[in-house]
């Protein structure tokens, strides 16, 4: 017996000693990073097999005593444990906590550059970083550590938790405001160099950093040119580079144009051209802009050539003249006169006026004198010009025209010629002869002709500054080559004639884009012209950054980053002292991505206790605006999930339906969906743009109205034990398979069927019964009634047929209770008559509750009180109680009980009062005598004295 028992503390002292040791190598467990778990037996042993365990469940099938994860991650910040189990079936367990460290790493870092507007009124740069222990964000500028208490910046940093699903560990996130409030003009300074900006971890284990630059970004500004805004050029040279220069961030792109015409010459900073003439007008634009906005300045080449002249005959102070007119830029003019024969300046009168020269005719001078008059300016020598002249007596004139005359007014010049010779008059319209005219000739006394000739037509544009010349000819004149002519410029004024015309007419939205639209147009007078410009037949106001006006040279309206806002028809509208006019129109298209909205239509059958089947939605993707209209794609969105990722990752339940889609995709359709089905649809319309703007969300949610019960009570009116049947009723078409349930105050009862009938009515009745069915699918709502059951009257406490009152005693009471529902009214009545409660009589009613322990309904008790001095000796009195019923179906009950004076006996004789009795003889009867009420019952007794 002992060796045994030294054999069990052996094998339980050999059980209890064995143990198992679990380490983690390294010890710090660093994200990413290997580790490896041993277990060991203690004492080790080689007949041991091992499981192992992540938070309590096994991991596979690894069974070797070691086991190493290469990349630890938030999955490995776990309890991990080993279970080393011996042949003999003995187990141990070693446990332990793994937590995960994460050296600082970026999550979110900062671009390599950040631009901010001047006008941004909020200015932020935002780095997370990954670091378990948590560490703290540093921000420095220019590497020099932002202080927390710099008033220009403030700091907003988070404490993120970790994220098993990306396996980022805890994490800090910064944020480095701008205080813009305390900064000069409480915004961003833009002339600022660009400064570096960095955020850096602040650990004991190894830090990370990420900078930035930062810069404040502005419209160009403060353009300027690399000479003087007007160039004087000789005409047919070569100008010197034009360099365009302006500030700005991001960098300023260039574009030069020819300013009335809109055509781009250059899109470098410097405008190279090749020779000038004087043909065309040299006015160019330089355009400076970036993506924050656009600015110009004009550049003019004044173009310079020597003149040239022509001879004029005219009168001065009733003198006769030559004119010496001439063209040429710059008009300093210097007008030198010379006879055709000779070297020398002629020293006859001349006079310098308004960039003409008047000679002073010499009457002394000989017939068919040739006149030259030659100019020059600071460019160099014209050529001559030269005229002959008749000798006196001579003279042409031209009248009818004192100034300007409008435009579509009739006018009638007269040309008279005096002369001693016979001529042909002819007019002139810049060289061109002119027929539609009339000639009259006649002479005086003196022999001196005058020949009279008139031109007479309705003025038009064509005719402003034309050269009407009135020529008068002859053999001799023609002959020697000498004109009698007199050339006068008529002056047409008209409104503006308008062209509008662009660079481009078809832009991109989003493209920042910029339109150039030119106002071309002629008029007379030229200036003033006063401006403005229409959008759909609405004015424009000026927008800042938006549209610029030109008024400069040439009209134009400049639009900048269109967007198809900016889609219209333009028109020019300018005015002069003669009138308005408006261009013609010119459309701006811009195309734009298209605007799509989802709409809905359905078809749903018959209410239906379950119904699926033959529900059909049918959803559109129609296009509310878009340029072109004409769309390439449709993707249609489920719940922000494409449709087809939808279907094909099978995010959806078949059961809940079908999901169609029409061959040109504009049209989803939900085919046999069931009830609860809510999903949000969003389309998306694609044209040669690209991609158009998500729609809102459509939610489609199916809902089937609920399905109605209710409870009838047949017959509708039943009394107190009475039979009954309650019907749960719905509303709906029924399925074979519905099953119907009802309670009593919310506890179930075993009833399935739609009728129940109880035999019985009692007051359970009375409690909340509800029913309602269900089939596999739905459920209707619950209905609950309380079942209306009436009680017919009938005595709870009756009176008893007799009542006794002791003479002694000072009142009368009789009670009787009914039970009643509705509740009844209890009568008292003596010798036939009601009584009336008053001095004698006096009757107290109480109302009873119902008792459901008792199945008592509702009663009422009553109470007839009365003196007894009323009843008078050995006379009978009868009191009668009665209900009476609310209703005329309900029949009333009624008792009744006679009523008389009780006192104890008294006036008690006996016949003998001594009686002498013989042993074994019967005695004499002995009779004994009272009054008393009730009746009285007598019994003889011994008296003790006599034995």
């Amino acid at each position: 017996m002992t060796d045994v028992s030294c054999i069990i503390l052996a094998s339980v002292f050999a059980t209890l000693t064995f143990a198992t040791k679990l380490t983690i190598y390294p010890k710090q467990v660093i994200k990413d990073q290997p580790v490896t778990f041993v277990c060991e037996a203690e004492p080790p042993s080689s007949t041991v097999t091992y499981k192992w365990l992540r938070n309590g469940n096994t991991i596979g099938t690894l069974t070797s005593s070691k086991w190493t994860i290469e990349r630890a991650s938030l999955d490995t910040r776990s309890n991990f444990s080993c279970i080393v189990e011996t042949k003999n079936g003995s187990i141990s367990r070693a446990d332990i906590f793994v937590n995960v460290t994460a050296r600082p790493g970026f999550i979110k870092k900062l671009r390599p550059y950040y631009g901010f507007s001047d006008k941004n009124t909020n200015v932020s740069l935002t780095c997370r970083i990954e670091c378990y222990p948590l560490c703290n964000i540093l921000w420095y500028k220019d590497d020099k550590k932002i202080d927390i208490d710099n008033p220009l910046y403030y700091l907003k940093n988070d404490t993120l938790p970790a994220n098993y699903g990306t396996n980022d560990f805890e994490s800090v996130e910064s944020t480095l405001v701008w205080n813009l409030k305390n900064w000069p003009n409480q915004r961003l300074i833009k002339n600022d160099s660009q400064s570096q900006y960095s955020c850096k971890s602040d650990t004991s284990f190894g830090d990370v950093e990420s900078a930035t630059y930062f810069a404040v970004e502005y419209a160009p500004e403060n353009i300027t040119l690399s000479t003087k805004t007007v160039l004087n050029i000789i005409e047919n040279e070569t100008p010197d580079p034009v360099t365009c220069t302006a500030k700005g961030n991001p960098e300023v792109d260039y574009v030069w144009k020819h300013t009335p015409t809109g055509v781009v010459k250059a899109t470098t900073q410097t405008l190279r051209l090749d020779e000038l003439s004087r043909d065309q007008e040299h006015n160019y634009t330089c355009q400076a802009s970036n993506k924050h906005g656009i600015t110009t300045t004009e550049l003019y080449f004044n173009i310079l050539y020597k003149p040239s002249c022509f001879i004029e005959l005219d009168k001065l102070d009733n003198e006769d003249v030559l004119i010496c007119k001439a063209d040429g830029n710059p008009n300093d003019f210097r007008f030198n006169w010379k006879l055709d024969s000779s070297e020398e300046d002629l020293k006859d009168v001349v006079i310098h006026a308004d960039f003409h020269s008047y000679l002073v005719l010499n009457s002394t001078r000989p017939n068919l004198t040739n006149y030259q008059c030659q100019v020059r300016n600071s460019v160099g020598v014209g050529n001559p010009c030269n005229r002959t002249i008749l000798s006196k007596p001579f003279q042409i004139d031209i009248s009818g025209v004192s100034n300007s005359v409008k435009e579509g007014a009739e006018v009638v010049l007269r040309c008279d010629v005096t002369t001693t010779l016979m001529v042909q008059i002819n007019w002139y319209k810049n060289s061109k002869l002119l027929k539609n005219t009339i000639a009259t000739t006649f002479s005086n006394k003196s022999g001196i002709i005058i020949s009279s000739s008139f031109l007479r037509f309705t003025a038009s544009r064509t005719d402003s500054y034309a050269r009407l010349k009135c020529s008068a000819t002859n053999k001799i004149l023609e002959k020697y080559g000498i004109p009698l002519e007199k050339t006068i410029r008529l002056e047409v004024v008209y409104k503006p004639v308008v062209r509008v015309s662009s660079n481009e007419t078809t832009f991109v939205d989003g493209k920042n884009q910029t339109a150039v639209l030119l106002c071309k147009y002629f008029a007379h007078p030229i200036s003033p012209v006063t401006a403005s410009w229409l959008k759909n037949g609405a004015v424009l106001r000026r927008m800042n950054g938006k549209y610029t006006f030109v008024t400069q040279r040439t009209l134009s309206l400049i639009i900048a980053n269109v967007t198809k806002e900016d889609i219209g028809d333009y028109r020019c509208v300018l005015s002069n002292s003669v009138g308005e006019t408006a261009s013609g129109s010119l459309s701006l298209d811009v195309l734009h991505s298209p605007d799509v909205v989802v709409t809905m239509t359905s078809s749903f059958p018959s209410v239906a206790f379950f119904r699926t089947e033959n529900i059909k939605i049918i959803l559109s993707c129609k296009v509310i605006s878009g340029n072109p209209l004409s769309l390439s794609k449709i993707n249609w969105f489920v719940n922000d999930s494409l449709l087809e990722d939808y279907i094909s990752h099978k995010l959806y339940q078949p059961q809940v339906g079908k999901v169609l889609l029409s061959n040109d995709s504009r049209v989803v359709t939900l085919v046999d969906v069931s009830e609860n089905y809510v999903n949000n649809f969003t389309c998306q319309g694609v044209n040669k743009v690209g991609p158009g703007p998500k729609s809102e969300p459509l939610e489609v949610k199916i809902s089937y109205p609920d399905i109605p019960t209710k409870i009838i009570q047949h017959p509708e009116s039943v009394f107190k034990g009475d039979k009954v049947t309650l019907e749960c009723s719905i509303d709906a078409d029924v399925p074979s398979n519905v099953t119907y349930f009802w309670l009593k105050d919310n506890r179930l009862l075993d009833i399935h069927t739609s009728k129940w009938t109880i035999k019985q009515a009692t007051l359970e009745l009375r409690r909340n019964i509800s029913c309602f069915a269900t089939s596999d699918k739905r459920t209707s709502i619950p209905a609950t009634i309380s079942a209306k059951i009436l009680a017919r009257a009938s005595f709870l406490s009756r009176l008893k047929p007799y009542t006794g009152v002791l003479k002694s005693g000072r009142f009368v009471s009789l009670t009787c209770r009914v039970e009643c529902y509705p509740i009844c009214a209890i009568l008292w009545l003596t010798k036939g008559q009601v009584i009336i409660p008053d001095a004698l009589y006096d009757i107290s009613t109480q109302v009873h509750a119902a008792d459901f322990v008792r199945n008592d309904f509702e009663s009422v008790e009553s109470t007839l009180t009365f003196s007894s001095n009323e009843i008078q000796d050995d006379t009978l009195y009868t009191y009668s109680c009665r209900s009476v019923s609310p209703t005329l179906y309900d029949p009333d009950v009624s008792a009744s009980t006679v009523l008389a004076l009780e006192y104890p006996p008294e006036d008690i004789k006996v016949s003998e009062v001594f009686v002498e009795v013989e042993e074994n003889h019967v005695p004499k009867i002995v009779k004994c005598e009272g009054k008393g009420k009730p009746l009285l019952i007598t019994c003889g007794e011994k008296h003790p004295q006599n034995g």
